[in-house]
């Protein structure tokens, strides 16, 4: 933990650690410092890393709860990245040593993968995430597929981080298989794989695969689900951007297809404004795409789109990554310094 994070608040103050009740000037450069956890300032935030683990791991007890090593002991607020990372280590050496079923564990290698991307160590935080995945995938003893997906979830965002694009095409596939085969094609999780799969893709130069794989998922789901549907209207936008992105100048575009993409903006806009209102996000986003679109139609200059495209990756929030609720167990021989 930086000196800077271990003397954050007043470090001039005279503060007592909640667990062992000593005192000692906050930021006290000795062999435990005593550190504000977070910045709420309850007294409860104060104590030494050694006496934090202590009570983490007597609050977490054997194999319940591992919300304590994650959250402030005051206002139960998540710990910022700097002080999230040092206890995220500590907790990595509590649970180490226990057998690889152990669900505390198995937590603790989690979040301390969660706890590099936070503090932008991308590549390190892939090194965790693919040897959990590994370990998973070779054990084969897990009651549901949640902690693979959401392993490979965490891995995507790291490969968008590290520009790994045939790593990000391939994870983005095998995201959106199982989504498919776990929930079904119509399911908003697996519409949310297509379209991110259909953005690792346009990443790789490839827009051909998909807009192929946009327009047979939309096919599906607009004849299960009908028009007048969210994710209906976001494979369609998905359709309609792959066709003629405004906001991309580098590609060739034909007349028919910024005419084919006006046209479905037109469809969809009309469909979100009768089922969501004229306020939602979704129908602002279509009617800002369509006067782009009609604008380079006309041969006029657009002004770019501040948006996140609907099928492009973009590098994610740290709230993005995911730990699953019942992740087995996770491989033996990740360096815990």
């Amino acid at each position: 933990l930086p000196a800077a994070a271990a003397a954050a608040g007043d470090p001039g103050a005279h503060r007592i650690c909640k667990f062992c009740n000593s005192g000692e000037p906050l930021g006290f450069a000795g062999d435990e410092p005593l550190i504000q956890w977070c910045a709420c300032g309850k007294p409860e935030t104060f104590m030494h890393l050694k006496c934090l683990v202590k009570w983490s791991a007597r609050k977490a007890g054997p194999n319940t709860d591992f919300a304590a090593w994650e959250q402030c002991r005051g206002c139960k607020e998540p710990y910022d990245a700097v002080r999230a990372l040092a206890v995220a280590r500590a907790a990595w050496n509590e649970y180490e040593h226990l057998s690889p079923g152990n669900q505390m564990r198995c937590w603790a290698m989690e979040v301390l993968g969660c706890a590099l991307y936070a503090n932008e160590r991308y590549e390190d935080a892939r090194h965790v995430f693919k040897a959990h995945l590994g370990n998973i995938t070779r054990r084969g003893n897990i009651v549901t597929t949640d902690p693979i997906f959401e392993t490979k979830r965490n891995l995507a965002n790291c490969a968008v981080c590290l520009d790994r694009t045939e790593e990000l095409v391939a994870l983005r596939r095998e995201l959106c298989d199982d989504a498919a085969a776990a929930w079904g094609l119509s399911n908003q999780n697996a519409v949310d794989c297509c379209l991110e799969f259909a953005g690792a893709l346009l990443k790789d130069d490839d827009a051909d695969t998909a807009l192929k794989l946009l327009r047979v998922r939309l096919a599906h789901v607009k004849a299960e689900v009908g028009a007048n549907d969210l994710r209906t209207i976001m494979l369609s936008c998905g359709v309609a951007q792959v066709l003629c992105d405004p906001n991309d100048r580098d590609r060739e575009y034909l007349v028919a297809d910024i005419k084919e993409s006006e046209k479905i903006y037109q469809e969809t806009l009309l469909a979100g404004r009768q089922v969501f209102g004229s306020s939602h996000d979704q129908v602002k986003r279509m009617k800002k795409e369509l006067e782009a679109i009609r604008r380079m139609r006309h041969g006029e200059a657009t002004q770019p789109l501040e948006r996140r495209p609907i099928v492009a990756d973009a590098e994610p929030d740290v709230s993005q990554l995911s730990i699953a609720d019942d992740a087995p167990p996770p491989i033996d021989d990740v360096d815990s310094s």
